[in-house]
């Protein structure tokens, strides 16, 4: 994702705007309608969302049931079956129908308010997302910035900044006993992963 520099503190709370899973559908909508996204991008940017993570026993006991061994250990039911991985899986598994996401097919029907948000479409959106996973990322990877860019009309954001792709870092000159100067240092090289997702490598040493 690109990111813009300039955000300013804000220096008093606005309205709580995170949906609750017990939320029917108009009130889900009209929360996402005041930051400024439509019904299909609300699709996305909650299946964007929930392509990572868990839900907690601890923090939704009607939603996940806690361990009937142990009452006070942690458990969490995961949105789709590739927890750590940033792909178009939730999608998959709901057109499917073989999704476990405990707001899709959880205990408690009140509280599965992905149904309720993926379906309200006739399922159009997720069917797209399902069937192409680059179509999947591309949306989010917009989704995520128009988020992180909405800003009140008095900022200014800066261009997109961009990390180097070698940077050096800890650079010192030795004056050593035979008369010459040797410069020395750490490089960091920016490498792309078999994923596509910009990943720093380890420091190396250069010396010159």
């Amino acid at each position: 994702m690109s990111y813009r520099g300039g955000r300013i503190d804000a220096l008093e709370p606005d309205v709580a705007g995170v949906p609750e899973p017990d939320q029917d559908i108009t009130t889900h909508a009209t929360a996402f309608a005041r930051q400024g996204f439509n019904g299909t991008e609300m699709i996305g940017l909650v299946a964007c969302g929930h392509t990572f993570g868990s839900v907690q026993s601890s923090l939704f006991p009607d939603v996940v049931a806690a361990n009937a061994t142990d009452p006070k250990s942690e458990t969490g039911a995961s949105f789709d079956g590739s927890i750590s991985k940033f792909d178009h899986s939730v999608a998959v598994e709901y057109i499917r129908g073989t999704t476990k996401n405990p707001l899709v097919v959880g205990m408690n029907a009140t509280k599965n308010s992905d149904a309720r948000i993926f379906a309200s479409d006739g399922n159009t959106t997720m069917q797209a997302f399902a069937t192409d996973a680059g179509h999947f990322q591309r949306t989010c990877k917009g989704l995520f910035e128009r988020m992180i860019d909405t800003v009140p009309k008095s900022v200014q954001l800066t261009e997109v900044i961009r990390p180097l792709k070698v940077k050096p870092r800890q650079l010192k000159l030795t004056y050593l006993n035979n008369g010459t100067v040797q410069l020395s240092g750490e490089v960091r090289v920016r490498r792309q992963l078999v994923e596509g997702l910009p990943f720093p490598s380890h420091l190396s040493s250069a010396v010159v």
